[in-house]
């Protein structure tokens, strides 16, 4: 009897052991006739749990960057400018000269086409000005007058100052004085303007002196006409330079 008792119990200890495993990660759960059941909830791996979730329905779409397209004018004009190094440039065999003057003319249609275009805004303001800055210094001055004639279209920079200031102090044309005054009127009148046209009176071109004379009464003022009349003095007598700042003096004081 004692020998059926402990067979008994070890069918019993054996069958819970068989049922209830420690080392078994999947839970298990007993139907009603005490059966096991494996748990449909999934236990997510180290690995599923760092991965973000990703909609497989979502569509992620590459927007393509358009290329920026120049003003063909603009884009012609650079090529005319590169003429010489690209074997380009418009031929007049007519005279020796003939075949530069036709490429300034050529420069001055395709200036006055970007003006156009800027007023229609079809070429940025950042455009022209680097153009118009750029052909200060071209060796024709129906160029240059053409270039600060497109900077009037633009609001004043301390940039066009410096560079018409730059231009002015060199300069040996006498036909370009009027409009770069006229440039200069649209800025802050200070001690560089004064320097630089000190400069040119004293020592500058003849031409260029004579005319810089003639048309220097908007810029006189209060703070400066006496530097002015100390500069007259300094100006060769009898010479038509230092007549005409006389006379530039004297209509400013008459309209005080």
């Amino acid at each position: 009897m004692k020998l059926a008792i402990f067979s008994l119990s070890l069918l019993l200890v054996g069958g819970f052991f068989i049922f209830f495993n420690p080392t078994d990660e999947t839970p298990l759960t007993f139907s009603s006739h005490n059966r096991p059941i494996p748990s449909t909830t999934h236990k997510k791996s180290p690995l599923e749990k760092k991965l973000p979730l990703v909609s497989s329905t979502k569509v992620v779409k590459k927007v393509e960057k358009k290329p920026i397209l120049q003003n063909p004018t603009l884009v012609s004009l650079k090529k005319l400018l590169n003429c010489e190094t690209t074997q380009t440039c418009p031929q007049d065999n007519t005279d020796p000269r003939a075949s530069d003057f036709l490429k300034s003319k050529q420069i001055i249609q395709k200036l006055q086409k970007l003006r156009e275009a800027h007023r229609n805004n079809t070429l940025s303001s950042k455009e022209l000005e680097k153009i118009s800055l750029k052909l200060l210094n071209y060796p024709d001055s129906a160029v240059v007058e053409k270039s600060l004639e497109l900077l009037a279209q633009l609001p004043p920079k301390p940039t066009f100052k410096k560079a018409v200031l730059t231009m002015f102090s060199s300069m040996y044309d006498a036909k370009l004085v009027t409009p770069i005054l006229l440039e200069l009127s649209r800025h802050p009148q200070n001690e560089q303007n004064i320097q630089v046209i000190t400069n040119i009176l004293q020592h500058g071109s003849f031409y260029v002196a004579q005319e810089l004379a003639s048309k220097i009464s908007p810029f006189i003022n209060p703070n400066n006409v006496t530097m002015y009349k100390e500069v007259v003095q300094t100006l060769p007598l009898h010479s038509k330079k230092r007549d005409y700042l006389e006379a530039s003096i004297l209509e400013f004081t008459v309209n005080r």
